[in-house]
């Protein structure tokens, strides 16, 4: 062999090495790299069990966990795995409440309805609310104060009289009234614009004269009171300019209640109709509470009466007699 054959021979022989070389490297690489990565997989596989099983250590629930709940309690967020039972507890909840929801929905539209459709149709709908009602009688007694007081004992409804020193003859009434759990109230003693306007001394000498009255024959004083003509009469004007401001301010100062209305019967001059009477009154009652003006010497007003009690209460209305912390409907003051 020559030196040009040896040099060949030995330059391939080199050649060989080097790919054997680049070979086993690149095996042991692939090797190592395969190791690693099925290693990695057991680890995770062997962390995520552990975390699992230490879930289920802690909390007591069962291994299948849906969803974790975090609870803002007293300024720490506490943490709660959610099992499947959980959810469907949760869900069921959900549902019932939508439900409910829904269905208060769907009755208050079917209420509105109802109450569109019947005043198309006329038909008397009782308002929302509370609905207490405070019958109340303003001038007597009269003669037909016994009458009222047999139809309210007949309902067991309780109501309100404010008296005057007219007509005397009637004055058992007013034990009577007071016996049977009615409140009595004082609405001068005269009723005569003229006396009672005519100055702060003459009103209050007027509620003196009735409270006496009322206080001989019951033995309690009352403090319950009704302007003549109300809080919002003018006519007081053309007696005396700015009285019933005054008065107002007063009678509060003195320890007294005074009541005014937000329902008329209309019988106190606009009408002398008993269906008109009951008609005022029930299409005039409220959802919160009704503060009714009607005048027991009036025989028409009061054969009014039993028709609004029963109606009344048929239509879920609460009838009451009025008392110091009741409330009193006050009017706007004109003078």
């Amino acid at each position: 062999m020559n030196e040009v054959e040896i040099i060949i021979d030995r330059s391939v022989e080199n050649r060989r090495f080097r790919i054997r070389g680049f070979l086993t490297a690149f095996f042991v690489a692939l090797f190592a790299a395969v190791a690693f990565i099925t290693v990695a997989s057991i680890s995770a596989s062997v962390l995520r069990s552990s975390s699992n099983e230490n879930v289920k250590k802690s909390d007591g629930s069962s291994d299948k966990y849906q969803d974790i709940r975090y609870t803002f309690v007293g300024g720490d967020i506490s943490k709660e795995y959610m099992s499947e039972d959980d959810l469907a507890a949760e869900e069921a909840k959900i549902a019932e409440i939508e439900a409910k929801k829904k269905a208060e929905e769907e009755a208050e539209k079917e209420a509105k309805t109802k109450e569109v459709e019947a005043k198309k149709s006329g038909t008397y709908v009782p308002p929302k609310g509370e609905k207490v009602v405070y019958l109340t009688f303003d001038d007597g007694p009269g003669p037909y104060t016994a009458k009222l007081l047999d139809v309210l004992k007949k309902y067991n409804v309780k109501a309100t009289f404010f008296v005057t020193c007219n007509r005397p003859k009637y004055r058992d009434m007013i034990l009577r009234a007071y016996n049977e759990g009615h409140s009595i109230g004082l609405h001068s003693c005269s009723h005569e614009y003229y006396k009672v306007y005519a100055d702060e001394a003459a009103f209050f000498n007027e509620l003196q004269s009735i409270s006496d009255i009322v206080r001989d024959i019951t033995g309690v004083e009352t403090k319950l009171v009704r302007f003549p003509g109300g809080s919002s009469n003018t006519v007081s004007k053309k007696y005396n300019k700015g009285i019933m401001t005054r008065l107002a301010k007063e009678l509060g100062e003195r320890g007294y209640v005074y009541f005014d209305w937000n329902v008329s019967s209309g019988d106190s001059g606009n009408t002398r109709n008993t269906n008109t009477v009951y008609n005022n009154v029930l299409k005039g009652l409220r959802g919160n509470y009704s503060i009714v003006l009607q005048h027991d010497i009036h025989e028409f007003s009061v054969n009014a009466v039993e028709k609004i009690i029963a109606d009344g209460l048929k239509y879920g209305f609460t009838f009451k007699a009025l008392e110091m912390n009741s409330p009193t409907a006050h009017h706007k003051i004109s003078n």
